[in-house]
Parts: C-alpha cells; sequence; structure tokens
C-alpha cells in the first residue's frame, strides 16, 4: 500500500510540473493586454479609420520614429488593403516621426481585416513580437470614382545608368477597385530581365519597388546588347490578366559599366602631351584568383592574364601596376575587365567592366 501511494504521489506530482509552464517560457497570446479597435468600424468610401490599442501599443505608437530595417521601437499595421504602415524602407522619411501610422483612409468597397504587432529585437536581431491585435472594418458604398492610372515618378525617358546603378523605381496609383501591380524591366527584345509584383492593392499612394538587378537574365541581355532596356508599369484587374492602366518608359540606357563609390584604379596621369606615359595601378582582393584584361583603346595589344579557376580563394590584398605610352594626341578610354568583384567566375563570363578616360593633347 506504501508503494502504490508512493507511485500515486509521483503521478501527481508530474501532472503538475508538466502541466505548468516553466518559468522562461514566454507566451505570447493575441491582444495580450487589451484589444485593437478601428474607428469607425464601418462607413462609405473613403473612409478613415483611426486604430487605438492598449497601452504598450499606443505607446510604441507615441515613440514610433522612420528607421531602416527592424528597428525599436517596432511597430507594423497591415490595413489588408495591400498598405502597411510605417514604411521602414522609406529613406525620405528616416528620422521622422511615423506616430500617425496608426491612421489610414480606404478607397475602395470591402471587408478589410486589419492586423496589428508591436515587437522588440531578440537576442539574434530578429524581431520578437510582444503583442497582436486585429480588427475589422467594413466600407460600404460605390467607391470613388476613380480611373485607374499608375505613373512612374523618377525615371524618363533616355535616361542613362551604370551597370547595377538603376535606384528604386517609384511609383504611385489611384484606383478605385482592387488591382494587382507588375512593374517589369525588359531588355530590347521584350525580356524581362526583372520584375517587381503585388497583390490585392486597393488603395491610392505612392510606394517603392526594388527591381534586382543582379539575376542572370539582366547581365545576359547586357552582354549580349540587348540594350536599351524598358520599364513597364502595369494595373491587372486583380485576380485576372485584364490591364486597366499602364505606363511603358522606353530607351533606358543601361551600361555594363561598373561605377564604385571608390574606385580600385588609379590612372595617371589622365592627360598631357604626346607622347604620354601613363601607369595603371589596380588594387585588388585576392592575388592568387586575380585574372584581368585591360584594353589601352588606341589599337595596341591587349593586355591579359588568366589565373586558374579555384574553388576557393585567399583574401589577401595586391596591386596590379601596369605602364602605357601613348603616341598620338586623342581621346582614348582604358577598358577594364576583372574578376575582383566574383574571384569564382572565368573571366570571360564577367559582363561589368571599368573604365578611364585620357586625353592626349598635340
Amino acid at each position: 500500500m506504501k508503494h502504490f501511494a508512493a507511485a500515486i504521489a509521483i503521478v501527481a506530482l508530474a501532472a503538475v510540473l508538466f502541466s505548468a509552464p516553466s518559468p522562461a517560457m514566454r507566451v505570447m497570446p493575441t491582444d495580450r493586454g487589451g484589444t485593437l479597435s478601428a474607428t469607425p468600424p464601418q462607413g462609405a468610401a473613403p473612409l478613415r479609420v483611426t486604430l487605438t490599442g492598449p497601452a504598450p501599443f499606443m505607446k510604441t505608437l507615441a515613440a514610433c520614429v522612420h528607421r531602416m530595417g527592424w528597428i525599436t521601437p517596432g511597430i507594423s499595421i497591415d490595413w489588408g488593403d495591400g498598405q502597411a504602415t510605417p514604411h521602414y524602407s522609406d529613406p525620405d522619411k528616416q528620422g521622422q516621426s511615423c506616430a500617425d501610422a496608426n491612421v489610414h483612409t480606404y478607397s475602395v468597397p470591402g471587408r478589410y481585416v486589419v492586423k496589428a504587432r508591436t515587437y522588440h529585437l531578440g537576442p539574434t536581431d530578429a524581431p520578437v513580437t510582444d503583442w497582436t491585435g486585429e480588427a475589422v472594418v467594413v466600407v460600404t458604398g460605390k467607391g470613388a470614382a476613380i480611373e485607374p492610372t499608375i505613373r512612374i515618378v523618377n525615371m524618363r525617358e533616355g535616361q542613362a545608368f551604370s551597370y547595377q546603378g538603376m535606384p528604386p523605381v517609384e511609383w504611385e496609383a489611384e484606383t478605385g477597385e482592387k488591382v494587382d501591380v507588375r512593374i517589369s524591366l525588359r531588355a530590347s527584345d521584350g525580356t524581362v530581365v526583372s520584375l517587381f509584383r503585388k497583390d490585392g492593392l486597393a488603395y491610392s499612394g505612392r510606394e517603392r519597388a526594388y527591381l534586382s538587378q543582379t539575376e542572370a537574365p539582366y547581365d545576359a541581355a547586357l552582354k549580349q546588347g540587348r540594350v536599351p532596356f524598358s520599364l513597364e508599369a502595369v494595373l491587372l484587374r486583380a485576380g485576372t490578366q485584364q490591364v486597366v492602366a499602364k505606363q511603358v518608359i522606353e530607351n533606358l540606357k543601361v551600361s555594363a559599366q561598373l561605377e564604385l563609390g571608390s574606385a580600385p584604379y588609379e590612372v595617371t596621369p589622365a592627360s598631357g602631351p604626346a607622347p604620354l606615359a601613363v601607369q595603371l595601378s589596380y588594387r585588388h582582393f585576392h592575388k592568387e584568383c586575380f585574372s584581368y584584361r585591360i584594353d589601352w583603346g588606341d589599337g595596341s595589344p591587349v593586355v591579359q592574364a588568366i589565373k586558374p579557376m579555384r574553388q576557393q580563394c585567399k583574401l589577401e590584398q595586391g596591386v596590379l601596376t601596369l605602364q602605357h605610352v601613348y603616341a598620338q594626341p586623342g581621346n582614348y578610354r582604358i577598358v577594364m575587365r576583372t574578376n575582383n568583384l566574383s574571384p569564382f567566375k572565368a573571366l570571360d563570363d564577367i559582363v561589368p567592366y571599368e573604365a578611364a578616360d585620357i586625353r592626349v593633347l598635340p
């Protein structure tokens, strides 16, 4: 009987231990400490809505400042119509207050689920949720009588860009219905080399589209001379392929020339009377893997050194120094193609090049 009683006691103790949460365990229930409210919760379009929540939500909102990335104080609101606030990635608002991130205007009728959360940075700098809440907004009416339009703000026909030098595309849209957004960068033959997409847009406003310039189609188009590029912005009726608005910007002169903020090379002198002796100094990062091809631009033989391909390249800086004499007056361009930034690529597969201009006087 003693053994039986002891067994019962052990089972009971185990039940208590395994049913009670560990003191180190942090539970994050939805709407912890209060609910999210939308005021007004319904109304005719256009409907301006303000969110309120528990004290931690309102305190975090009041302290909100636009910064890049996940940075405390952290708050995010998904309005359910394709819009989210605040825009931490908007460089034009860096350092400004985003305490008005809880205000939004709906222009398209529908039922929207608003999701909000606050967070802090964890030990690995990943965002850790502190509080979440949801609210429902119902927008009635026929909506604003708006003809859908989309416009690219910061690009113009004939604009020139260096290799991977195209900035994020700023675009603005007007819409009285739900639409899907497609913004594409296209080679001269119409091939899409980079694509931005956003579905379920139901508001009017301005955003940025980040088009990748590191994909294989982008390099292939430049290498094959399928330039100039064009930029196409399209609004599709949500869930369909029906185009309701479109803008195309033609003749974007995208070059394979790489322009770094701090060039790894120096050519001296850059000008002078003929005959002009110049020296090229090129700093590189992988001495044992460094390959290069230099065209002096005056019809003289190309200078090159091709290293065997390697699986690994030790990080070891070095300086390539070359001399050349320009015998005749004129304007010349030195074209340098190296694997300095891509040590594991064959030189013939590398698209971008660097260039320096030389002026030889009579």
